[in-house]
C-alpha cells in the first residue's frame, strides 16, 4: 500500500511498505494530501479515496481503544498512588508528632 507520507513544494514523498520514493507533484492526478492511500496506473498516481477512508477510519478505532486502555490503567495507578501518599502521610505525621514531644 502507497501512502503520501509528506508533501515538500512541489515533490511528494510515498511511503511503499518500508522504503520511500519522490514523485513529482504533476504526476498526480487531482488533488492529494499527506496520509492518503494512493495508487498507480499508467504512470500516473491518483488518491484512492476509499482505501484513505478505511485506514482513517482504523487509525481512528486503534487510537480510541488504545486510549481506552491507557485511562484504565492510568486510573488504577493513580489509585494505587493515592494509598502509598495516604500511607506516607500519616507515618510523616507520627513521625513528626514524636519529634515535637
Amino acid at each position: 500500500m502507497m501512502i503520501v507520507d509528506r508533501i515538500e513544494g512541489t515533490t511528494v514523498v510515498i511511503e511503499d511498505g518500508d522504503r520511500y520514493f519522490n514523485a513529482d507533484i504533476s504526476l498526480f492526478d487531482g488533488a492529494v494530501r499527506e496520509g492518503d492511500v494512493i495508487a498507480e496506473k499508467d504512470g500516473r498516481y491518483f488518491a484512492d479515496k476509499n482505501a484513505t477512508k478505511k485506514r482513517r477510519e482504523d487509525d481512528r478505532t486503534r487510537k480510541q481503544q488504545n486510549m481506552i486502555g491507557w485511562r484504565y490503567k492510568k486510573g488504577k495507578g493513580c489509585r494505587s498512588f493515592q494509598r502509598v501518599t495516604r500511607k506516607l502521610r500519616s507515618i510523616c505525621s507520627i513521625i513528626m508528632t514524636r519529634r515535637r514531644s
